[in-house]
């Protein structure tokens, strides 16, 4: 995501460093504000969009730039994301803490930018890694990085495998959901899935994503009364070559057809969200009843790492 402020003067001026596809401008000066992809704007030609005073409205298409032509100040807003960042009229604050408010619905799911790694390994092979998620094959091996994760495929395939999961505590009912992830880097052929199930717990269905590119990917479903949401999971299939991997910055699970802006998480919020699954202590003699935060069960097993006891209570 990129913000830029324009001061207008009345002569064609270019934006440069925008991200995304789309470009959502906010008109704040007096008088219309015209904007294309190309320069030499004139008004009422075709691919030219005309942005009243007071108001916004979004160009689609962009590839780092756009021209505007008008008088007065303009805020523009590019990502890859059709949802309004702006709201009607802006009283307090900066645009950076408006764009902040305007994102969309809470993610579902924990540890969505992978950063919370209590096992503290550069590298993982089978069962969980990163806080919250967890290799279901030995086809793949998960490597956390600053700025993400990466998925490195063992084998090359010759079926599709579901390698990478997140299970979720409360599965989510039937309604509309739509689930976004950021793929930096993608080499091989990778997808995205949700999963769902019953009430009784039994499967239902999966859900696909295309297959995964670079940039923001998204699926959106509607899912009917009685299915829920299980588990969302990264897979790779035939083609896959052994080596090709998938580096993944965040992924998002939100109520909704549309995909919004995603937020980074506070990490002391999202730390302790996961510890309610997996948390250390000096000691393997704390009453489950003491342990903060409360796990959300008895812990399945205590055991000793490095720097003391993991108590462990994944689902």
């Amino acid at each position: 995501m990129a913000v830029k402020t324009a001061k207008l003067t009345g002569a064609e001026a270019a934006v440069t460093g925008l991200d995304g596809s789309i470009a959502h401008i906010r008109n704040d000066g007096a008088g219309v504000v015209l904007a294309s992809l190309k320069a030499g704007i004139t008004e009422g030609a075709d691919g030219v969009l005309s942005v009243p005073a007071g108001t916004s409205a979004a160009l689609t298409g962009i590839s780092g730039e756009l021209h505007l032509l008008g008088i007065g100040s303009v805020v523009i807003v590019s990502n890859d994301y059709a949802e309004c960042p702006f709201k009607s009229a802006v009283t307090l604050g900066s645009v950076t803490d408006e764009i902040s408010r305007a994102a969309g619905g809470s993610n579902l799911l924990m540890n969505p930018d992978f950063r919370i790694n209590q096992r503290g390994k550069s590298e993982y092979s089978t069962g969980y890694t990163v806080d919250r998620w967890y290799i279901s094959t030995d086809k793949c091996k998960a490597a956390p990085e600053s700025d993400g994760i990466r998925l490195t495929a063992s084998v090359a395939l010759a079926s599709n495998t579901h390698a990478f999961w997140q299970n979720l505590e409360f599965p989510p009912a039937g309604g509309e959901y739509t689930l976004s992830l950021n793929v930096p880097e993608v080499s091989g052929v990778w997808s995205a899935r949700i999963r769902t199930v019953n009430a009784s717990g039994d499967y239902v269905d999966s859900y696909y994503t295309s297959y995964l590119h670079t940039g923001v990917n998204k699926m959106s479903v509607n899912l009917p009364e009685g299915e829920y949401i299980s588990a969302v999971s990264i897979g790779f299939n035939k083609g896959t070559e052994a080596g090709n991997s998938l580096k993944l910055a965040w992924i998002k699970l939100e109520n909704g057809s549309l995909a919004t802006m995603f937020v980074a998480p506070d990490r002391a919020a999202e730390l302790a969200k996961c510890q309610r699954f997996y948390q250390i202590r000096t000691t393997n003699d704390i009453n489950p009843l003491d342990l903060r935060p409360i796990m959300r069960a008895t812990p399945s097993e205590i055991t000793a790492v490095e720097g003391g006891y993991a108590y462990v209570a994944e689902l």
